[in-house]
C-alpha cells in the first residue's frame, strides 16, 4: 500500500471543495465527475496538494505557455 497519491492543483477553491471546506451553495452546476474527486479525496485515495501556478507542470499540457515557460517546464520536467 502506497497511500493516497498526490494531485497538484493551483486552485484554492477547488482544493476547498474537495476537501469539503467553505460555502459552496452554488456547486449545483458541478458535473459528477468533480463530486468522483471529492469521494476520492475522503476516501484517502487521492490527496489534493496546492502548487502555485508557477510551479504547475501539468500547464505545458493544458495551457497555451510562452516559450520562456515552456523552456523551464521541459528543464523541470527532465532533471526530475
Amino acid at each position: 500500500d502506497y497511500g493516497p497519491t498526490d494531485i497538484m492543483i493551483d486552485n484554492i477553491g477547488a482544493i476547498a471543495f474537495a476537501e469539503g471546506r467553505g460555502n459552496f451553495s452554488k456547486t449545483k452546476h458541478i458535473g459528477i465527475r468533480h463530486f468522483y474527486i471529492k469521494e476520492l479525496q475522503e476516501n484517502q485515495i487521492v490527496r489534493p496538494m496546492h502548487v502555485p501556478s508557477k510551479d504547475q507542470l501539468a500547464d505545458i499540457l493544458t495551457k497555451v505557455v510562452t516559450l520562456p515557460i515552456q523552456t523551464s517546464i521541459v528543464n523541470r520536467i527532465m532533471t526530475q
